[in-house]
């Protein structure tokens, strides 16, 4: 049975603890940026949440503000379980909108 890159280390809790973050030449974290599509769909997405904050107030208001950046999250997480899935051997420097099938 072949085995995914997805599942190494799964079940073990520690896992992320020795994940290494990445950085460039400079020192900096390296920035994974969206692809025009996916851009231009969440800031539509954006635009519609600050819409529906115009009317909100208290613990509504607070909810709403996070929402664009739970959706960045999971996109981050959609893209990743798609490139999981494909055949590629490196992921590509960009999200997009491929994993939303």
């Amino acid at each position: 049975m072949p085995t995914s890159r997805c599942r190494a280390g799964a079940g073990r809790r520690s896992g992320f603890a020795d994940l290494e973050e990445k950085r460039d030449e400079f020192g900096n974290r390296i920035v994974l940026r969206f692809d025009e599509t996916a851009a231009s769909a969440l800031q539509g997405y954006r635009k519609q949440v600050a819409t529906a904050e115009a009317e909100a107030s208290g613990l509504y208001l607070s909810w709403l503000g996070k929402l664009p950046g739970i959706a960045v999250r999971l996109a981050t997480i959609f893209e990743h379980l798609y490139w999981c899935g494909d055949n590629e051997h490196e992921p590509l420097p960009t999200l997009s909108l491929r994993g939303r099938r």
